[in-house]
């Protein structure tokens, strides 16, 4: 069995970022929607725990889980897409380490919370980008659409993703992993 190097191997979550319904103001916590028919009603707090450090031990779970997977994935089963081959990757490389760092895609703006996802083992795009890449492809790096372009193809690579449900984005990612041939159960919306 092939040994991974690098970032080859990664598990990836997408998280989102931290507006936490705790944190809002009382008449800020609900927003009404109208439709021309019907009324909904949409709860602030995109995230699934009430402060970072809880979001984020919940996606190391999950990533973890996605690790186990892949120590016993054996063969794989792809999603059934007429023309879509497994990707040989999943069985010639070894899954991440339970130790190892993982990539996270996240419109986190907040310094503290992007500190702590990175002291429990995250890692952003910008960690990744080296002076040379920032040089060769210059300003665009620094537009977000581009930005989330690159990470969906790295997201769409990684051994194993975990995603919000909600996320239009997180879909995305799973569609491009489905058409690469990824395995079905190394890919999760919560």
């Amino acid at each position: 069995m092939a040994t991974a190097s690098g970032w080859e191997r990664t598990c990836a979550a997408e998280t989102v970022s931290g507006c936490y319904s705790h944190q809002l103001p009382a008449h800020e916590r609900v927003l009404p929607l109208t439709d021309q028919s019907i009324a909904t009603v949409v709860q602030h707090g995109w995230v699934m725990a009430l402060t970072i450090e809880a979001h984020i031990q919940r996606v190391k779970g999950s990533l973890e889980t996605g690790r186990s997977i892949l120590v016993n994935l054996g063969n794989v089963t792809t999603y059934d897409i007429e023309g879509v081959e497994p990707n040989p990757e999943l069985s010639t490389l070894s899954p991440p380490l339970p130790d190892d760092r993982f990539y996270v895609s996240t419109d986190e703006r907040d310094s503290n919370a992007v500190e702590i996802i990175r002291e429990e083992g995250g890692v952003f795009l910008s960690d990744l980008l080296t002076i040379e890449d920032r040089r060769k492809y210059g300003w665009p790096l620094l537009l977000t659409d581009v930005r989330a372009v690159v990470e969906q193809s790295l997201l769409a690579h990684s051994a194993y993703f975990y995603g919000h449900l909600m996320s239009s984005y997180a879909g995305a990612i799973v569609n491009k992993r489905a058409g690469l041939g990824a395995d079905r159960r190394t890919a999760v919306l919560d």
